[in-house]
């Protein structure tokens, strides 16, 4: 019986910005400034043959596209995979961007969001799915919370994760010790 060495799983140098729909990820991406390169998930996807366009959305096959993006030489690979699947990538880092229920709700009530679907991703963030998910994923994982933060300021964040440099404090945000965001979920259960 031969025996080898279990190959490490390979890795893009890219990180994941990813979160619930609606906490500014692709805001925060188009902040991020020169020579970082930040390209959305559905975008790679059409690009690389491995997406088909609906009507509303882009179907992704997610292991296509994790080998497509392997083969890619270095400086073809953005710096920067931007989405709520990003994480699902085999990226260096997934970088989740929280906000507050509430001011998610906001935020999705603005954007014409449908009651379902805002319902389910203030839900989502509540329960903190996405980092929940994005742990699980493999990759190291920092939380940021954008909550009162402008995307000037939280795009110099992420510029500082895509350099090795971690942020000077961390988030780690329970949105369920307050009491009004219990009350939104318990109003909002189906």
């Amino acid at each position: 019986m031969k025996r080898g060495r279990a190959r490490a799983p390979r890795t893009l140098r890219a990180i994941a910005l990813t979160g619930t729909p609606g906490t500014g990820k692709s805001t925060v991406a188009h902040r991020l400034r020169p020579p970082l390169k930040a390209a959305e998930v559905g975008d790679l996807a059409l690009a690389l043959g491995v997406g088909r366009r609906s009507r509303s959305a882009i179907t992704v096959d997610l292991p296509r596209l994790a080998d497509r993006l392997l083969r890619l030489p270095r400086v073809g690979q953005p710096d920067v995979i931007v989405g709520y699947l990003a994480h699902r990538l085999p990226v260096a880092r997934a970088v989740v961007l929280r906000l507050h229920p509430l001011d998610l709700d906001r935020r999705l009530r603005q954007r014409g969001d449908g009651d379902a679907e805002r319902i389910a991703n203030v839900g989502a963030e509540a329960l903190d799915l996405m980092a929940i998910e994005a742990r699980n994923a493999g990759a190291p994982v920092v939380e940021i919370d954008v909550t009162g933060r402008s995307a000037a300021g939280v795009a110099r964040t992420v510029e500082a994760l895509v350099r090795d440099r971690p942020p000077s404090r961390r988030a780690n945000p329970r949105w369920l010790a307050d009491a009004r965001v219990t009350d939104w979920l318990l109003r909002h259960a189906r």
